[in-house]
């Protein structure tokens, strides 16, 4: 019988952890191509453990015309429901010790999907919220990863 991940150990121990409020999370804002966006990384025995990335509600509305604010409005929905999703496996994967956040940053960085653009935090222009929070990460883990090992 197949009971998948829930066999995992460090996946188990995550989730007590989880559930305990035991996590230590850091969050950055970060706007690309004028759309405010947030990423929280999540930490456990000094790993990354999950990972949560909200695209804003910016610039949903592009001028006057209702049926382009709407075709507009329903793009940004599937982006956040398509990046959530991505998320939830990615933490998946970090919980059961699968993935590390160099795993992470090489399955993120490059892809491309609106928004995109300017990224002032970064100083660099990503092509796509993933590829923002992908150089991020690249850009701070070390300081991270020396924070959390306390």
């Amino acid at each position: 019988m197949n009971t998948g991940i829930r066999t995992n150990e460090k996946w188990k121990a995550v989730q007590t952890a989880l559930y305990e409020g035991d996590l230590q999370s850091i969050t950055n804002k970060i706007c690309i191509g004028g759309q405010d966006c947030y990423f929280r990384i999540s930490w456990h025995a000094g790993r990354p453990v999950a990972v949560d990335l909200t695209v804003g509600t910016g610039k949903d509305n592009n001028g006057n015309d209702v049926l382009t604010n709407e075709l507009a409005a329903a793009a940004m929905h599937n982006t956040r429901a398509t990046v959530e999703l991505i998320c939830r496996h990615a933490s998946a994967l970090l919980q059961a010790d699968v993935w590390t956040i160099d795993d992470l940053i090489s399955a993120w960085r490059g892809t491309a999907f609106d928004p995109s653009g300017v990224c002032m935090e970064l100083k660099e222009i990503p092509s796509s919220p993933l590829d923002a929070a992908a150089r991020l990460c690249e850009k701070r883990k070390v300081d991270w990863l020396k924070l959390m090992e306390k």
